[in-house]
């Protein structure tokens, strides 16, 4: 089953987020990503899903992201956790940026 999550996500950064990278590699593209971890914070899958941003996205700017994501097939108390990545380079959160969780209970 696909659980669909609709992310307001804002460049407080003094840098445009590029939607697709610096050149044909993809590298520095902007993206949300997706981490799956167990109710007890074991990680289970760090790429559990992506999602691109709609267009670049000038700093102090604000955009809507929508990510599906396929839910776990065992029952269980999970944590999804979403951060903002920089392909090829980091996630945001290595840098100090917050992250969002959200509490996924599968029955």
């Amino acid at each position: 089953e696909d659980h669909a999550f609709t992310i307001r996500v804002k460049n407080t950064g003094l840098r445009r987020w590029l939607r697709h990278g610096e050149d044909h590699s993809g590298r520095g593209a902007v993206q949300l990503g997706a981490h799956l971890l167990r109710s007890d914070e074991e990680e289970l899958s760090w790429d559990y899903g992506r999602a691109d941003l709609p267009h670049n996205l000038e700093a102090g700017a604000q955009a809507i992201i929508s990510i599906d994501l396929q839910a776990p097939l065992k029952p269980g108390n999970y944590i999804v956790e979403f951060d903002m990545v920089a392909e090829h380079i980091a996630w945001f959160e290595d840098f100090g940026s917050g992250t969002l969780r959200h509490e996924l209970q599968v029955s």
